[in-house]
């Protein structure tokens, strides 16, 4: 049979344990309450950026849009400016075979 005093003891000897574990969770809840808030800080940071990066892309795609533009209408001037060459060549074809 156990005796007061022996319980007692067991008593005291768990409550210590449990006293430690407490105070380990308390340790841990305030190094993750810490990394938590670090996260948060990278978290607006990333944000900040990713806003940085939609603009950026929305410029790019207005810069791509009027390049494409601006190749199309070269693309056209080169065709206008082909068309009276091809007049030409084919006005003097003609009097390059009657001529020999």
């Amino acid at each position: 049979m156990r005796t007061a005093t022996s319980a007692a003891a067991d008593a005291i000897k768990a409550s210590e344990h449990a006293s430690s574990e407490a105070k380990t969770a308390v340790e841990l809840a305030d190094e993750a309450e810490k990394l938590a808030k670090t996260a948060k800080s990278q978290a607006d940071e990333a944000n900040k950026e990713a806003a940085k990066a939609l603009a950026a892309s929305a410029k790019a795609a207005g810069f791509a849009h009027v390049t494409a533009q601006a190749a199309t209408d070269a693309g056209n001037a080169a065709v206008q400016v082909a068309k009276p060459a091809n007049d030409a060549i084919e006005l003097g074809s003609c009097l390059l075979y009657t001529s020999l």
